[in-house]
């Protein structure tokens, strides 16, 4: 399985929203209180590392977007725009209050405005559609780029272990020539000069110039003793380094993935990538939507907490994981980290905007 952290936005507020407007894909911009937002959700994410920033075009994302790039420090990737991370279209209505949308839902015989399609508008189904695809295109598009990155380490680490196998065998037959011509009486062992213990097992010299000329002053003796207990020592430390290394890098990979709290049973598995989407209000709930009722994922709190219209800049996030193997049977797991959390925005002491769209 590779696996990959999903972390979504909400664009900041903006004036359509606080007065209750559709705006649907109308382009409005940020008003004065949504640059605000933005800044503070930027602060809150200034020190995450992301491989991939992809934004709706709209300028509300856009703006919130690189509000978030501009301030952080931990990322070097370009910012992407994806029209399909667009809000819901609402055609004639948009400009209009949302009460006259639900009015209209309602003369249409709709118990609910998500179902009603406006003349001009999408469905909820073609939004929904839009999001999957979206996410979908995601997956495939990191496992391939992260197979071929694969591929080509795998490809330069052959060149390189071809490469250092042949001056290996040159330096050991200049060290082998030498030490014929100086054993001992005593059955000493010689070995170049400089050379560590954790050097002994492999007899590999890094300064391959002095070892190929073998001059004396470039050798040391080591009674024969001594050099078993140094490469004993040598192959313990090496193992407690290993042993070292490998639990420092569970550790690390746990809190790449979880953010320091692993609450659920996510395997310790590096992340191949670290990927930011700034988005709608709409077109988030409906990627959720995806993940709980098709992906099974759990959501913190309860599904009704990942299926409502998320905050202004609020921030959720996700690790998904996904089949190695070429199968559309199966399916992406999704883990579900955090939802709609705005702990970031609580110090601006204002209500949160009731508009939607």
């Amino acid at each position: 399985m590779n696996l990959f952290t999903l972390t979504i936005v909400r664009h900041g507020e903006t004036s359509y929203n606080r007065n209750g407007i559709i705006q649907g894909q109308t382009d409005i911009p940020l008003s004065d209180v949504g640059l605000e937002q933005a800044r503070l959700v930027a602060q809150r994410l200034q020190k995450e590392s992301f491989t991939h920033i992809i934004s709706s075009d709209l300028s509300r994302a856009k703006e919130t977007a690189e509000a978030i790039v501009q301030t952080n420090t931990a990322s070097s990737c370009p910012l992407n725009f994806d029209e399909r991370l667009r809000e819901r279209r609402f055609g004639v209505y948009e400009g209009k209050p949302s009460r006259e949308l639900m009015e209209a839902a309602k003369q249409n015989s709709h118990r609910s405005w998500t179902e009603f399609s406006p003349p001009g508008g999408e469905t909820m189904k073609e939004v929904h559609e839009r999001a999957v695809t979206f996410f979908h295109d995601l997956c495939n598009e990191l496992i391939k780029a992260n197979s071929a990155t694969a591929n080509q380490k795998k490809k330069m680490g052959s060149r390189d272990n071809r490469s250092m196998s042949s001056s290996s065998r040159e330096t050991k037959g200049c060290i082998k020539n030498f030490m014929q011509d100086k054993k001992t009486e005593i059955g000493d062992i010689i070995l170049p000069g400089g050379v560590s213990g954790s050097d002994l097992d492999s007899m590999t010299v890094s300064n391959r110039q002095n070892s190929a000329r073998g001059s004396e002053e470039d050798f040391i003796v080591f009674q024969a003793d001594t050099v078993s207990e140094i490469s004993r020592k040598s192959r313990q430390s090496a193992e407690r380094n290993d042993e070292a290394s490998r639990k420092s890098t569970e550790e690390t990979s746990v809190q790449c993935i979880s953010g320091g709290t692993a609450s659920q049973d996510v395997e310790k598995e590096s992340t191949i990538s670290d990927v930011l989407v700034v988005s709608h209000g709409g077109l988030i709930k409906e990627l959720v939507k995806f993940f709980v009722e098709k992906l099974d994922c759990e959501i913190p709190g309860g599904k009704g907490n990942g299926l409502r219209i998320c905050h202004n800049c609020s921030v959720s996030k996700f690790v998904v994981s996904v089949p190695t193997v070429d199968d559309p049977s199966l399916q992406p797991k999704v883990t579900c980290l955090s939802i709609n959390s705005k702990e970031h925005l609580q110090g601006m002491g204002i209500e949160f905007a009731e508009g939607k769209y």
